[in-house]
């Protein structure tokens, strides 16, 4: 997002949270446009330091690319390494190494 690498974090999250929002009146809140808007969103609460929104966003993001079929790609695989990055913040270990060794998986 444009606004966000200019260090303009709340107005960003406002302009990806409506555009969240007008996508998914049009296309429904499960299609694969939607995902990439969450992705967006999180990457947004990420460089914010948000991580507990930023692990939403990228969950939904991971269960909306998932009911698609798309937990082979690569774009999957990105998504599941920044979850290891949160859930390691967390403390979550098995979490992060769950997370990782899938996108491993993915990349093999």
């Amino acid at each position: 997002m444009f606004n966000a690498s200019l260090g303009k974090y709340e107005e960003a999250i406002q302009l990806a949270k409506l555009s969240l929002k007008n996508i998914s009146k049009v296309l429904g809140s499960n299609e694969l446009p939607v995902a990439d808007k969450h992705y967006q969103l999180g990457n947004i609460y990420f460089k914010m330091g948000r991580k507990d929104e930023s692990l939403k966003e990228y969950t939904k993001t991971k269960e909306i690319l998932t009911l698609h079929n798309q937990a082979h790609i690569s774009e999957y695989a990105i998504i599941l390494l920044k979850l290891s990055v949160l859930y390691l913040n967390f403390g979550k270990v098995s979490d992060c190494v769950n997370s990782s060794l899938e996108a491993l998986n993915i990349f093999e």
